[in-house]
């Protein structure tokens, strides 16, 4: 059984097949989009625990797919975890998301990012989720 529903919306076919079979072996559904409107589509329709967001993301960036999320009061409450490459121009310190990631970085991480999200203590009384032991 799945603990956690995880969107990732990132256009990288590769980057997202990689993190779907990795997140999968920790039990967790995995759902793809590949750009914001099919990334927003996909949060009404399916509700996920966490929201992964490639800013880099063609058309309508990451940014902006956030800040449609947090002005959206039905979703406003699912944590974001903005993705990131190396060197990529912006302040990752002066977003609102819950946190961010480096792409290039150890998948282990970012699954551990994940589950330290998800067993936020807010996120834990909206959710219902516990730390698992």
């Amino acid at each position: 059984m799945s603990w956690a529903k995880v969107l990732i919306v990132d256009n990288e076919t590769k980057f997202q097949r990689t993190v779907y079979t990795f997140l999968r072996m920790y039990d967790y559904t995995v759902l793809s989009a590949f750009n914001s409107t099919e990334g927003l589509a996909m949060v009404h329709k399916e509700h996920p625990d966490i929201i992964l967001i490639d800013v880099a993301l063609p058309h309508k960036d990451g940014n902006a797919m956030f800040r449609e999320l947090q002005r959206d009061t039905s979703t406003h409450g699912i944590p974001v975890i903005l993705l990131y490459e190396k060197g990529q121009a912006g302040n990752q310190s002066q977003q609102d998301s819950t946190d961010y990631v480096f792409k290039s970085g150890r998948l282990v991480d970012l699954e551990k990012k994940i589950r330290s999200v998800l067993n936020t203590s807010v996120y834990k009384k909206t959710a219902g989720y516990v730390e698992e032991v």
